[in-house]
C-alpha cells in the first residue's frame, strides 16, 4: 500500500509539473516551432478574429496592422486599418515557396539568442521601441515571439550575431511581399504628381505671416487610416520657393505613369505613405482638380510634408 501510495504521488507530480510548463520545454510535440510557448495572453486567438482566419492557419503579426496568413497551399498578406483591411495580396505559387522558405527560418530561431548582451553591466537586455523589429507567430494556441533593435543610437555586442542577421534578412524579405509591383514602380521613381479632388476628406487651408513675409498654401487630407498635410507654393521665407509653373493639359496623358490619385493612396498606412511620396525622398508635385482651366494645369511643388505616424 505504502509502494502504490509513493507510486500515485509521483504520477501526479509529474503531470502537474507538465501542465504548467509549456509543451516546447516538457516534450518534444509541437506544432510549428521548438521554441513556442502556450499563449496565454490569447494574442493569436484576437489576430484571427480580426483577419477572419481559421485555426488551421499560422498567422504572423509583423507591426504596423501587417499580417501573414499561411494555411493548405495559400500564403495571404493582409494590411488593416482599424476595423477593415484596406490592402490584401495573395502569393503566386513562385512567391509562395520563397515565403515559406523565410517563414519556416523564422520558426527554427531561438528568441533568446536576439537579446543584446550589455558587456558593462554584465546582464542581458531586450531594448524595445521604435528602432525594434516585432515578429509574433501563432497557431493552435501556441506562440513564438521574436524581438530584436535596430540600435540606431548605440552599438550593442550581440552573443549571436548570426542569428540576428538570420532573423534580420528573413523579416526584410517578408516585408516586402505586402507590396505589389506598382507600389515598388511608383516608389523608384524620383518625381510624382498627386492629382488632388477637394472634398470632405482632402481640403485646401492658406498661410500666411506678414511679419515673416510668408505666404503659401497647405493641402490637408484625412482618409480613414490616414492623415497629413501637404504645404505647398511660395513660402516666400525660403531659400528655395515652391516651384509652380503651368503646363498644356495633354500633361496628364503624357505623364500618366507619374500622376498618383489620392484614391490610391487610400490603400496604405502612414508608414507606407512615407515611402512613397515622402518630398525629402522626391520630388512631389500637386496636380489640383479645382485649378484646372479650360486650357492650363497648374502644377503646384510640395516643399513639406508631415505624416500622423499612428497606425
Amino acid at each position: 500500500m505504502k509502494y502504490i501510495l509513493i507510486l500515485t504521488v509521483l504520477i501526479y507530480a509529474d503531470t502537474y509539473s507538465q501542465s504548467i510548463i509549456p509543451k516546447s520545454k516538457a516534450d518534444s510535440s509541437f506544432v510549428f516551432s521548438n521554441y513556442e510557448t502556450f499563449d496565454y495572453k490569447n494574442e493569436g486567438h484576437k489576430v484571427r478574429k480580426l483577419l477572419n482566419e481559421g485555426t488551421s492557419a499560422l498567422i504572423i503579426d509583423m507591426q504596423y496592422n501587417r499580417y501573414i496568413s499561411m494555411k493548405n497551399n495559400e500564403i495571404i498578406f493582409y494590411t488593416r486599418c482599424e476595423d477593415s483591411l484596406i490592402n490584401t495580396i495573395t502569393l503566386s505559387k513562385e512567391d509562395k515557396l520563397k515565403c515559406e522558405i523565410l517563414i519556416d527560418a523564422l520558426v527554427k530561431i531561438n528568441p533568446e539568442k536576439l537579446i543584446e548582451a550589455d558587456t558593462t553591466q554584465k546582464s542581458y537586455y531586450s531594448h524595445y521601441d521604435k528602432d525594434t523589429s516585432v515578429v509574433s507567430i501563432s497557431k493552435g494556441g501556441k506562440i513564438l515571439k521574436l524581438i530584436t533593435s535596430h540600435g540606431n543610437n548605440w552599438q550593442p555586442k550581440y552573443t549571436f550575431p548570426e542569428v540576428r542577421e538570420k532573423f534580420s534578412k528573413s523579416y526584410l524579405n517578408l516585408r516586402n511581399y505586402f507590396y505589389d509591383e506598382e507600389f515598388e514602380r511608383v516608389k523608384s521613381l524620383d518625381t510624382i504628381y498627386l492629382y488632388v479632388e477637394r472634398g470632405k476628406e482632402i481640403q485646401l487651408g492658406e498661410i500666411s505671416n506678414k511679419e515673416r513675409n510668408t505666404f503659401g498654401q497647405q493641402y490637408l487630407w484625412q482618409f480613414k487610416c490616414t492623415s497629413g498635410i501637404f504645404m505647398s507654393v511660395n513660402l516666400k521665407s525660403f531659400s528655395e520657393p515652391a516651384d509652380v509653373f503651368y503646363r498644356d493639359k495633354t500633361f496628364l496623358k503624357t505623364n500618366s505613369s507619374k500622376i498618383i490619385s489620392m484614391n490610391y493612396l487610400k490603400k496604405f498606412n502612414n508608414y507606407d505613405l512615407n515611402q512613397l511620396i515622402n518630398s525629402n525622398i522626391r520630388k512631389v508635385f500637386i496636380i489640383d482638380k479645382d485649378e484646372i482651366s479650360d486650357e492650363k494645369l497648374k502644377i503646384k511643388e510640395v516643399k513639406v510634408g508631415v505624416f500622423n505616424l499612428y497606425y
